[in-house]
Parts: structure tokens; C-alpha cells; sequence
């Protein structure tokens, strides 16, 4: 079989992706990218006067090609570990599974981000943007909304897994890559930098505003969205061996163990500050884990909460307790069965909070 229909997503090389203008050295990543059905070829650099990515057009030879062709193996091959499927690219980068269970995982949380904003797609208020960035972007379900929400900008997503969809708007692409890797976007190329549900995947958080500074157009804004999986509650129906706590904990100390802080959302506010940003607006809203909440919009998110984390359970802990901690996968599964049974527990009043931060580059900025 080959490897790259394991994947939803056509693999298209960046040379014919990029056109055939752009100067031979134009810098590049891994360069596997997938544009967007209706585009066609050179789609991004068609629909906008802006670049994104990438500058429009490359004409490269066929060294430069057959290149593309080996990276593109890279991306599509399939590494299974554990019962789960990963990344190739970069292996071992992102400590999470990229298969069917885990993309579902990620559909729900888009609903659970969009009852949060209450049916909004970020909190940040764009003025006409033109080129936007979503990293991270994993199936590609905020950047096809954005899309068609915002008809007259060029969306790019990264990510490190070729898991979008095929059927996308013609303002969309996709594009392969590492967003800890040293950014080409030129500077003040961009309008609006997107990151959302990464606080599990950052080792350099500080690194990543600094370069989403960088690249962002003065007056240009980053928003950064996330949830701190801390459990808390107020009315001490919690014990303090909850399994889904005790959980929680050791999946922090193994992603600690690979480099990755999983409660980076408190120090969201810091970084931004540190490199520059200013116009900061940061919210940390309280919400239930599972539907014990009396009010019914409360209800309904905790179910989504509950429900991102037993539909995600496996493919949270796997990873960090395995590989971070030594765990056996028998371990893991036996201690899930503890942690789904306390998940259902609708006399545990849970609670965790979302984080929302945004924040822009001052006008005028170099």
C-alpha cells in the first residue's frame, strides 16, 4: 500500500506549489505542501497581493526536485507505535498520535473552542487581514473556516502530519513543517498569527512569539488559545487521588522529560510582553469537567471537555508515559480504565481553565 493514502490530503511538492518565479534559493522547510483543491496550482499566490508563506513562484531544477520527492517520503511514511499512528517528519517531534481517534479528538475540541467564544472563531477584532497563519493547524478545521469566513485573505496552516482535507477553499493551503524551526516568513509579511491547543507540543514558547513578532505586520496581531489542564475545585468533591488528576500529572512529568512544560498557558501573558507585543487582552475562563454544571451552557461544555478527554485518552497518555516515563503500554491501559471511571464520576465538580490571549504589534514597529 502506499503510504501517503493512509492520508486524506493529496501531497503536493512545494516547486509545484510555488509556481516557477521565485528565486532558486528561496528558503524552505521539509517543502511538502498541500494547497487547496479549488486553487490549483500557485493558488496562494494568485489569490492575494500579500505573500504568504512563501514568496509566489520558483522555478527549480531537477536536482532541486527529486529532493522533494525524497522529503515527500519522509512525510508520508507511517510509524506505528503502541497501536497508534505518528508523524514521520521530524519523527518523535510531536509526542502525539496523528490517526483517525486522535483527529476526532481535535473535531470536538474545535466545537469546544467555538462554544467558548461564543460561536466565534477567535477573540482577536481583524480589520480586512490579508495573510494569516495557523500553526499547528492539525485537520485543518479552523483554517477552512477562516477561509470562508474571510474570502479575501490567503490562510496558511502548519503542521507536522498531511491530515487535512482535501475539499477546502481555494484561499486555503497547507503546508509541512516544524513551527519551533527558524521562520522564513519575511518580515511584517503577516496579519495574523493563530495558535491554538499547543501548550502540550512548545519546548521554546518565548522562541515562538519572538518570531511571530518578527513576522507580523505592524499593527498585526498574534492570539494564542489554549486549555491548562490543571485540575481545580472549589467545593471539595475532588479526592486527592482522582485518577484523572493523578493522570494529568504524570503526563506533565513525562512531556517535562521531552522538553515540553504542558502548563505554559499562565506565562502566555510574559512572553508576549517580553519580545514586544502590546494591546493585550488575556482572559482564563473557569469551566466544568463533565456535565455536573446546573446551568445548560455550562452543561454542555463540560460534556465537550469530558468527552475531548476520554475520546483523546489513550493518545494523551501513551506517548508521555511511555516515552517520557518508561511506562509499559500495559501499564497505561490499566491505569486508563481508572481514570475513564473517574472521568464519569458526576460527583467530582472539576473544573479547568481556558486561556485566551491577544495581543498586537505596535504601529510603526520595525
Amino acid at each position: 500500500m502506499d503510504p501517503a493514502n493512509e492520508f486524506s490530503t493529496p501531497i503536493v511538492t512545494l516547486a509545484e506549489w510555488m509556481g516557477s518565479k521565485a528565486p532558486p534559493n528561496t528558503p524552505r522547510p521539509a517543502v511538502v505542501v498541500i494547497p487547496g483543491a479549488g486553487g490549483g496550482t500557485g493558488s496562494r499566490a494568485n489569490n492575494s497581493g500579500h505573500h504568504g508563506r512563501y514568496d509566489s513562484g520558483c522555478e527549480m531544477d531537477d536536482e532541486e526536485n527529486s529532493d522533494l520527492v525524497t522529503i515527500s517520503s519522509e512525510v508520508t511514511n507511517i510509524i506505528w507505535e503502541n497501536g497508534r499512528r505518528y508523524h514521520s517528519y521530524k519523527e518523535g517531534r510531536y509526542p502525539f498520535p496523528n490517526d483517525p481517534l486522535e483527529q476526532e479528538r481535535e473535531e470536538i475540541l474545535h466545537h469546544l473552542f467555538e462554544k467558548l467564544l461564543g460561536g466565534r472563531l477567535h477573540m482577536t477584532s481583524l480589520d480586512n487581514p490579508q495573510t494569516i497563519l495557523d500553526l499547528g493547524t492539525g485537520v485543518g478545521r479552523w483554517a477552512v473556516c477562516m477561509g470562508y469566513l474571510y474570502e479575501d485573505a490567503v490562510i496558511t496552516g502548519l503542521d507536522l502530519s498531511p491530515i487535512q482535507d482535501r475539499y477546502i477553499p481555494p484561499n486555503v493551503g497547507f503546508v509541512i513543517d516544524d513551527i519551533e524551526d527558524t521562520w522564513v516568513d519575511p518580515p511584517g509579511s503577516l496579519d495574523f498569527v493563530f495558535c491554538r491547543n499547543m501548550s502540550t507540543s512548545i519546548r521554546d514558547w518565548k522562541r515562538l512569539f519572538r518570531q511571530a513578532y518578527n513576522a507580523v505586520s505592524p499593527g498585526g496581531w498574534i492570539e494564542v488559545q489554549d486549555l491548562h489542564w490543571a485540575f481545580r475545585c472549589d467545593d471539595g468533591t475532588m479526592p486527592a487521588d482522582w485518577a484523572p488528576s493523578i493522570l494529568i500529572d504524570k503526563i506533565r512529568e513525562g512531556l517535562r522529560a521531552m522538553g515540553i512544560e504542558m502548563f505554559a498557558p499562565t506565562m502566555h501573558v510574559h512572553h508576549a510582553e517580553a519580545v514586544g507585543f502590546t494591546n493585550l487582552n488575556a482572559t482564563a475562563r473557569r469551566i466544568p469537567v463533565g456535565a455536573w454544571a446546573r446551568d445548560s451552557e455550562l452543561k454542555d461544555i463540560g460534556r465537550l471537555v469530558r468527552d475531548v478527554l476520554c475520546v483523546g485518552l489513550h493518545g494523551m497518555a501513551i506517548g508521555p508515559l511511555t516515552r517520557g516515563l518508561g511506562w509499559s503500554p500495559e501499564r497505561v491501559q490499566l491505569f486508563l480504565v481508572q481514570v475513564r471511571e473517574g472521568l464519569m464520576d458526576h460527583s467530582v465538580h472539576a473544573c479547568i481553565y481556558f486561556h485566551c490571549l491577544s495581543a498586537q504589534k505596535r504601529l510603526g514597529s520595525n
